[in-house]
């Protein structure tokens, strides 16, 4: 009876200490690179997440929501407009990102930007011409009822 207590109590101590070892944030670090400006063509990189592990357990970190609005200073006008996370993954309502042991996992955020056809007007080619920054808050929220200074902002180049 001793010996089948014993195969009980050990392995449960066993997974209690992983646990515990999982939560410890030793060896674990996120990186979170914004441009200061992106040109708005194609494939827009508006964030780059990078998490470094140098544990013997994987660790999995949850990207932080974004709203992405764009910004039009001349008239203090913020539209929204849609990004996404790159190469994390889906766990219940939020993206996460997954670092092995003593490795590195990287996502980007990133916008799709498609030019109008051609014979179009060159401003309908250019139909966010008018905005000069996208401008990124954290949380899931609406643009029309934030200010610009609120957020992280990175500038339109041509």
């Amino acid at each position: 009876m001793n010996k089948k207590l014993y195969g009980v109590i050990v392995p449960m101590a066993v997974l209690v200490v992983l646990v515990i070892l999982s939560l410890i944030p030793i060896g674990f670090s996120v990186q979170v690179i914004t441009p200061e400006s992106v040109h708005f063509e194609g494939r827009i990189v508006l964030q780059e997440v990078r998490v470094v592990n140098d544990y013997f357990l994987p660790r999995r970190y949850e990207l932080p929501v974004q709203t992405i609005c764009l910004y039009d200073a001349d008239r203090n006008v913020l539209m929204p407009f849609w990004a996404q996370y790159v190469n994390a993954e889906w766990r219940g309502d939020a993206q996460t990102l997954e670092a092995p042991a003593y490795g590195v996992a990287e996502a980007k955020l990133v916008a799709e930007h498609f030019p109008a056809p051609i014979e179009e007007s060159p401003k309908e080619r250019r139909p966010y011409a008018e905005y000069e920054f996208i401008v990124l808050f954290e949380g899931l929220k609406d643009c029309s009822f934030f200010d610009a200074a609120q957020g992280k902002k990175v500038r339109i180049v041509e």
